[in-house]
């Protein structure tokens, strides 16, 4: 996530409560309506982060199933990768190196968050796309991810800024090829899963884009698209994107908003990968591996700060969300070791040579390629 425009839009939406008059207006919909909502045309293609059992249940019993019909008999390897804004750039360019290393696997479930939702159909579809990424992260600037409109936002808009550049760039990246590659792999057993968050209901919708990709139709292309741009949308600075659902035969709209919102780190709820009550738990997990592509420091980092409102807010934003990260971080380990499973933490390390870019914008072009290629560095170093 952008860390310093955080703290802008925060001070942002506290001055403009109740100014939404240019928001496009919405059909009133109840919780109720709301929790029975599907997208039309594509049943059963997400699930909220913390839904019923049963519902997790059914997404298990469907994954293992495709694993059989493919004769898939290997443990589950995940990835989840982080948000982290232009931080991308060290899961972008670890994925490379790891290529590079030749010992990078093929991930069975693929998770991202926000940029690293922008990382993951690339991680997901393997090494072909490793061009696509060292383009997307290496070669785009502030200019191709938004413009700012702050006078726009401030007598009532949506956001701080548009964010058609970063739509287009979506929309030029997600092609039919790709989503075909991908709805291949989910037909094989294979899952590539991205969270949103829907302000409406307060909750993460994990959105199967596989599932999604294999209606192979327009509609399923621009659905895509508009899943990708809401995990990216951070509140304020970029408009929420709105998404069309029909329950009980009325029509209305969802507001989704950038999955770190709800989570910087997500990985798999444990009622998805097996029954508690039937069978082995450890029937997919034994022998497997967990990885987390984390797209920035997991460490605290000792920086003094200046004692005016900006700096504070902004320091104060970066402790909670690294706090948070940890003890998310430290779950995951746990879950890892109760199920058999390798666990790996990649993140930045203190190796990093960031000082030159403290005071830097965001989407800084040159701190994005200096940290692809650290994190590629480092990939090919920990392959050896």
């Amino acid at each position: 996530m952008m860390v310093h425009l955080r703290a802008l839009t925060i001070l942002a939406a506290a001055s403009l409560t109740g100014a939404c008059a240019t928001l496009p207006e919405r059909a009133p919909a109840t919780a109720e309506l709301q929790a029975r909502a599907e997208v039309p045309g594509f049943p059963a293609v997400r699930f909220d982060f913390d839904a019923p059992v049963a519902t997790l249940e059914r997404w298990r019993n469907d994954l293992l199933r495709d694993r059989a019909n493919a004769a898939v008999s290997h443990p589950l390897n995940l990835l989840a990768i982080s948000s982290g804004s232009d931080d991308g750039a060290f899961g972008a360019g670890y994925l490379v190196g790891w290529t590079g290393a030749g010992t990078r696997p093929d991930f069975d479930i693929v998770i991202g968050v926000s940029t690293g939702a922008m990382i993951a159909p690339f991680a997901f579809v393997g090494s072909a796309k490793d061009p696509t990424l060292s383009r997307l992260y290496t070669g785009i600037g502030a200019d191709d991810i938004f413009r700012l409109r702050p006078v726009s936002g401030v007598l009532g808009g949506p956001a701080l800024a548009s964010s058609r550049p970063l739509r287009e760039l979506i929309e030029r990246e997600i092609t039919p090829a790709l989503l075909r590659e991908i709805a291949e792999a989910h037909t094989a057993g294979r899952r590539l899963l991205v969270l949103t968050t829907n302000l409406d209901t307060q909750r993460g919708t994990i959105w199967d884009i596989g599932a999604i990709a294999q209606q192979d139709t327009h509609e399923a292309e621009r659905l895509v698209e508009r899943v990708l741009l809401a995990s990216a949308s951070i509140p304020v600075l970029l408009p929420p994107v709105l998404i069309e659902v029909t329950a009980d035969g009325e029509t209305f709209t969802e507001m989704h908003v950038d999955g770190g919102t709800t989570a910087s780190i997500l990985a798999v709820p444990q009622a998805l990968l097996w029954n508690e009550d039937v069978g082995d738990r450890r029937e997919v997990t034994e022998g497997g591996s967990l990885t987390v592509l984390y797209n920035g420091f997991t460490q605290p980092r000792y920086e003094i700060v200046e004692p005016r409102t900006f700096p504070v807010l902004n320091r104060s934003l970066q402790t909670m969300i690294a706090a948070a990260d940890r003890r998310m971080l430290r779950s995951y380990r746990g879950f890892a070791e109760r199920n058999g499973m390798t666990f790996s933490i990649l993140a930045i390390e203190e190796d990093f040579d960031d000082e030159e870019f403290l005071d830097r914008e965001r989407f800084d072009r040159a701190y994005m390629n200096a940290l692809f290629q650290y994190a590629r560095r480092r990939a090919i170093e920990r392959g050896r």
